[in-house]
């Protein structure tokens, strides 16, 4: 089964390489909403911020196992890392997705683990 899932995953991963800006079409969830939304939910709204930081902890996840160039510089991060990440990004470029500003940090961290 978890062999299943990891073949599942890694093909939704290669079918939408080309970043998430150009993939609006293949990204489901929380990603799809604006950055400005993050902010928002980090300020105000608990339950959908704890959402939001899941999508975005399950994107990073799925990229580590399909790029394991990425591995190395998460090392000892912790979700609350990635969600600051997100959050100084999303604040800066509030027009933009969530799912264009995950694609930002796991570009980030690919180069980190270089």
């Amino acid at each position: 089964m978890k062999r299943l899932w990891i073949l599942s995953l890694a093909f939704f991963l290669a079918t939408g390489t080309a970043g998430a800006q150009d993939a609006d079409d293949k990204i489901f969830g929380y990603g799809t909403r604006g950055c400005f939304s993050w902010v928002e939910y980090e300020n105000m709204q608990a339950a959908e911020f704890f959402f939001a930081s899941q999508w975005l902890q399950g994107f990073v996840t799925g990229a580590a196992i399909w790029n394991e160039d990425i591995r190395p510089a998460l090392g000892a991060r912790r979700g609350s890392d990635l969600e600051g990440w997100i959050t100084d990004y999303c604040s800066s470029h509030p027009e933009q997705s969530i799912a264009d500003a995950a694609d930002q940090l796991v570009r980030e961290l690919i180069n980190l683990g270089d």
